[in-house]
């Protein structure tokens, strides 16, 4: 186990089993952002809290991310128990972690998320940030195809949901959905979301507007 001060261990309880077990965390303090790439993922200097973002309990496998849980079902955790539980192996994810165990700990979420019926923005979510760690291991082929995932997930999520109580306020919904419809080369439907949300409710998000008017320029002087 590599020793790194950057992290602590974060003390939780599952929701599932009521297992006491820690996570390692980024410190707060020592986040260092070195860039950012134009669908909102982060780079850092030193460890990346991307990789610590999902919680996986070492006893009954529970698997999500922490920042955007919001409760489980009691019918659901019987689910969890039947068909998480009984085929964990005795692998566990409370140390620090590598790319591959990253990758492992969102696969675990995905598959929790959708056996329990998640609603689509967590599950989209989840897709993004695991194309990610695809891109960070230089693994395009299947970022690719978790960010045409994720861009699905958010576009039923933005038709069929109430986003009042997501992790993503409905303007940055708006232009994640541009910018995967750019990433993954669509750039007619990628103009329309960029205008779309620069055009409803202006002044909600100048963060996202100001990206979106970038975007959109870039790909307006590409195809001059």
């Amino acid at each position: 186990m590599r020793i790194i001060t950057e992290l602590y261990d974060k003390k939780l309880i599952c929701p599932v089993c009521e297992n006491e077990y820690t996570s390692k965390k980024v410190k707060s303090s020592k986040l260092r952002v070195e860039k950012r790439d134009t669908d909102l993922m982060t780079y850092y200097k030193g460890e990346n809290p991307l990789l610590y973002s999902v919680v996986v309990c070492n006893k009954c496998g529970f698997s999500y991310l922490d920042a955007e849980y919001k409760g489980i079902k009691k019918e659901s955790k019987k689910v969890i128990l039947e068909k998480i539980t009984s085929r964990l192996s005795n692998k566990n994810y409370m140390d620090t972690r590598t790319l591959e165990e990253g990758e492992e700990t969102y696969k675990l979420a995905l598959y929790c998320a959708e056996l329990i019926d998640s609603k689509k923005i967590y599950l989209a979510s989840l897709a993004l940030r695991l194309g990610w760690i695809y891109r960070l291991k230089g693994d395009y082929e299947n970022e690719y195809r978790f960010l045409k995932n994720a861009l699905k997930l958010f576009i039923y999520s933005y038709e069929k949901e109430n986003l009042s109580e997501s992790y993503f306020d409905k303007k940055t919904v708006e232009y994640l959905i541009g910018e995967l419809y750019n990433k993954t080369n669509d750039k007619e439907n990628a103009i329309k979301w960029y205008n779309i949300v620069v055009s409803n409710n202006p002044g909600a998000n100048m963060r996202v507007e100001n990206l979106a008017r970038e975007q959109w320029q870039l790909i307006k002087n590409s195809t001059k």
